[in-house]
C-alpha cells in the first residue's frame, strides 16, 4: 500500500495527545512543554472532543515541570476531567439500571467493548467515560428487549434517528435513559460492512464471557481476548481509525491489567480477517510510545510511514470531516478515485428508507418518510459540495478506500 504525507510531530497538540493515550502511564513532559498557546487551546478542544480529557490531566499532573504552560488551558482540561469524573459515575449507575432491568426481564446482554474497560481494566472508570452502552444479544432477543425497555417510561427512542429493525445494519435504534442521557445501543451484530468473518467473532463474544461486579450487579462482558479482537475490528475495519484515540489506552490497559496469550491473538486475529488490522495498530502504538506491543505483531508487516500518518489524522479527525470522506469513498466512480457530480446527483435519488426516516420522524416502511426529502437532499448535498471542494478531503478518500482494501487484504 502506498500513502502520502508526513508523519506526525509529537509536538502539536494531536501529537502530544496521541503520545499520552498510547503511554498513559509515561512521562509526557517532552510532547507538552513544546506547545504554545495555540496548542494548549487546541489540547483543551481535542481533549473534550475525544473524552480523553482525564487522560491528558493525569499526564499534566505526572510529568511537573510545566511552569510556561497555559495554566487557563490547563484548568480548563482538569475541570473537562472531573466533568467526565462526575459523568462516568452517573454512567455506572444508569447502566446498572438498564442491566437490572434486561435481567428481570429474562435477558443476559453482553456489555461489549467500553463498559468492562472502564470498570476492570482502567485504574479509574473516570478515565475512560463511555460514549453509550453497547449490548450484544441474539437477535431475537434484541428485538424483545428493545420492546421491554421502550415500555419503561425511563427510557425513550433516541430523537433523530431512524426506526427500522433486524433488517438494516448491526444495531436497532439507539434507546435513551432519560435521566442521565446515556446511550443505549442493542447489538445483534458487530459490523454491517461485508466483513465476511463477522459470525465468527460474534460467535467468541457470545461464548468467551466473564462476570464483571458492577455497582452490586453482575454484568456480562467479554474476555479480555475476545474484547481485543472486538476492538482491534471497531477501530479498523468499522471505522478505519476514525473513532478516536481512546483504542490506544485501551489496549494499553487490556495489556497492562490482563494477562493476554499474544500468539494466540494473533492466531485468532489473522482467522477473523485481522491479520494486517492488528499489525498496523501494534505498528502505530509502537510508534507513538506504547510499551505494550509484542515484538513479534511488529514483524509481520512492513508499514510505511505515510500509512502510519494516515491513521493518526483519521484518529484524530472530526466528526463532519469523517462523514464528508465517507460520502465520497461511496460516490467513487472506481476508476480514479474520484467522485462525480452525475453519480451524486443519482444518489441523491435514490434516498434509503431510514436516512428518510431519520429526517422525518416517520417510520421507515411509511410512505410518510417521504418527508424527509427535502432535508436529505439539503444535507447531503451541502456535504457534498463541502467535500468536493477541498482537495485534501478527496485525497484523503482515495487514502482511506485504499487503507480498508489493504487491511481486507485485497
Amino acid at each position: 500500500m502506498t500513502g502520502g504525507g508526513a508523519q506526525l510531530d509529537l509536538g502539536t497538540a494531536g501529537g502530544a495527545l496521541l503520545a499520552i493515550c498510547a503511554a498513559p502511564d509515561g512521562d509526557h513532559g517532552t510532547h507538552l512543554r513544546p506547545l504554545d498557546q495555540n496548542g494548549w487551546s487546541e489540547l483543551v478542544n481535542l481533549a473534550a472532543r475525544t473524552r480523553t480529557a482525564g487522560l491528558v490531566a493525569r499526564s499534566i499532573d505526572g510529568c511537573g515541570g510545566l511552569d510556561d504552560a497555559d495554566k487557563n488551558a490547563i484548568a480548563a482540561i482538569v475541570g473537562q476531567a472531573q466533568l467526565d469524573a462526575l459523568t462516568a459515575l452517573a454512567q455506572g449507575q444508569a447502566c446498572v439500571q438498564v442491566i437490572e432491568n434486561m435481567q428481570q426481564g429474562g435477558f443476559d446482554p453482553i456489555a461489549l467493548k467500553g463498559l468492562s474497560l472502564a470498570f476492570r481494566d482502567y485504574p479509574d472508570p473516570a478515565l475512560r467515560p463511555l460514549r453509550d452502552l453497547d449490548l450484544l444479544l441474539r437477535p431475537d432477543d434484541a428485538m424483545a428487549a428493545n420492546r421491554l425497555l421502550l415500555n419503561d417510561p425511563k427510557f425513550k427512542q433516541r430523537e433523530g434517528i431512524a426506526t427500522y429493525g433486524l433488517e438494516y445494519g448491526h444495531q436497532l435504534p439507539e434507546i435513551e435513559e432519560i435521566k442521565t442521557g446515556l446511550v443505549i445501543e442493542l447489538h445483534h451484530r458487530i459490523n454491517a460492512r461485508g466483513w465476511d468473518q463477522e459470525p465468527q467473532l460474534v460467535e467468541l463474544l457470545h461464548n468467551d464471557v466473564r462476570s464483571l461486579g458492577l455497582l452490586g450487579r453482575q454484568v456480562s462482558v467479554p474476555s479480555p481476548h475476545s474484547n481485543a479482537l472486538h476492538l482491534i475490528e471497531h477501530a479498523t475495519l468499522h471505522h478505519l481509525f476514525a473513532n478516536g484515540p481512546l483504542i490506544l489506552s485501551d489496549l494499553h490497559y487490556l495489556f497492562d491489567r490482563n494477562t493476554l496469550d499474544t500468539e494466540a491473538l494473533r492466531r485468532d486475529a489473522e482467522a477473523l480477517g485481522l491479520g494486517r488490522a492488528l499489525a498496523l495498530l501494534a505498528h502505530l502504538a509502537d510508534s507513538l510510545g506504547a510499551v505494550w506491543v509484542p515484538e513479534d505483531w511488529l514483524m509481520c508487516e512492513d508499514i510505511a510511514p505515510p500509512i502510519l500518518s494516515h491513521a493518526c489524522s483519521a484518529i484524530l479527525e472530526q466528526r463532519e470531516e469523517t462523514e464528508q470522506i465517507a460520502m465520497l469513498r461511496r460516490l467513487s466512480n472506481g476508476a480514479d478515485g474520484a467522485a462525480s457530480l452525475g453519480q451524486a446527483s443519482q444518489q441523491m435519488l435514490r434516498p434509503s428508507a431510514n436516512q428518510l426516516s431519520r429526517l422525518s420522524g416517520n417510520r421507515s416502511d411509511s410512505a410518510l418518510r417521504w418527508l424527509g426529502y427535502p432535508a436529505w437532499l439539503l444535507e447531503k448535498g451541502r456535504r457534498y459540495f463541502a467535500a468536493i471542494a477541498t482537495p485534501k478531503l478527496v485525497a484523503k478518500s482515495r487514502t482511506r478506500e485504499e487503507l480498508h482494501q489493504w487491511m481486507r487484504g485485497d
